[in-house]
Formats: structure tokens, sequence, C-alpha cells
């Protein structure tokens, strides 16, 4: 049996099997999103707190089955030329974001272990890492993009991106593991 109930305010709300209006609230993170949702019914009596009432639990949505993790751990892979006439030894660093319906969130800096690159030198980098985002990730379609920058701070422009890369991002996930896409940099400049 499904009736609705009208609030007098010209929203109607489902009512239980009892015909007594089912209560709902939902909370939002600091992102907005609404992370957790209760349904309740007060039972056969119709009256709230009582014995016979329907449990929050039974109907809650944890948070973590919405935004079940932040913290994404996998590779970086960076081509780096030199095509200056003199060795360099860069400090650049790398910054990942991270973009889903309704907001976005990034990584912290991460620092790259490049070393010396000769005039001409091509460098094959992979480094690993492992990062907390500003915000949890929701379950669904996050698209990942690394950004390289010409400093260890991940401050200013950055200065090349690698293709997006897709990620699903299902419930119960203690961490998401990626291979990111390669970033190919030239250095024109010692």
């Amino acid at each position: 049996m499904f009736r609705e109930f009208p609030t007098g305010s010209g929203i109607y709300l489902p009512v239980d099997v009892w015909g007594n209006p089912l209560e709902y609230s939902a909370t939002a993170d600091a992102m907005g999103r609404r992370v957790s949702a209760t349904l309740k019914s007060r039972g056969p009596d119709g009256q709230p707190g009582t014995s016979d009432d329907i449990s929050d639990s039974t109907f809650q949505i944890n948070v973590a089955e919405v935004t079940p993790t932040g913290l994404v751990q996998g590779n970086l892979n960076f081509v780096i030329t030199n095509a200056t006439a003199s060795p360099v030894t860069p400090a650049y660093s790398a910054l990942i974001t991270a973009s889903y319906a309704g907001g976005f969130g990034t990584s912290g800096c991460i620092g790259l272990n490049i070393g010396q690159l000769n005039s001409a030198e091509s460098k094959p980098l992979v480094q690993n890492f492992s990062s907390v985002f500003s915000s949890k990730l929701p379950i669904g379609k996050s698209v990942f993009v690394p950004t390289l920058y010409p400093n260890n701070t991940c401050n200013g422009g950055g200065m090349s991106s690698a293709n997006n890369m897709t990620v699903f991002i299902s419930d119960g996930l203690n961490a998401v593991f990626v291979n990111l896409p390669t970033i190919n940099y030239t250095v024109n400049v010692p």
C-alpha cells in the first residue's frame, strides 16, 4: 500500500502501510553532496519513539557507502626530455585532480624524483604515490588528470597534463588504485 500524505506546504510525503507519513532526513558533507539518508516509520501505533517503530538502522545509508574513500594510490608516469645543450636536474612536482558529478578533489602535491638529465636525453619515470584527496570520492565515475608543475610545490600554472583517465568508484573501498596516463614533457630552458 502506497499513499501520499499532505504536509500543508504543497509537498506530499509517502506514507507507510499504516497510513502514517514516513520521516526522511538527509545529511550533506562539506561539498553539499547528500552523503547519508534516513527513512523512518512510526510503526502500527503511529507514535514516535515506541517499540514498534521501524528503526533508523533498517534504512540507514552509511556515508562510507556513498563516499567510500579519499585515498588514491598508484603510479605517475612521465617521459622527460632534455632539449637544452647542457645537463639539467629539474625540480618538478605533480598534482592529480579528480572530477565527478557535483564537484572535484585534488591530491596533495607530489614531489618527483627525476635526477639529472643529460643533453638530448629522454628519461622515462614511474613514481609511486599515495595521497589523501581534499574530499572523499563519491560512488560512480571520477575522471583523473595528472598535471606537471615547474617547481616542487605545485604552485603557479601547470606545464603539462596527461590524457584523462576514468575510474568507477564502488562502495566499500579503502583506497583507489590507478596507473595514470603518461605525461610527456620537454625541458627547453635549463
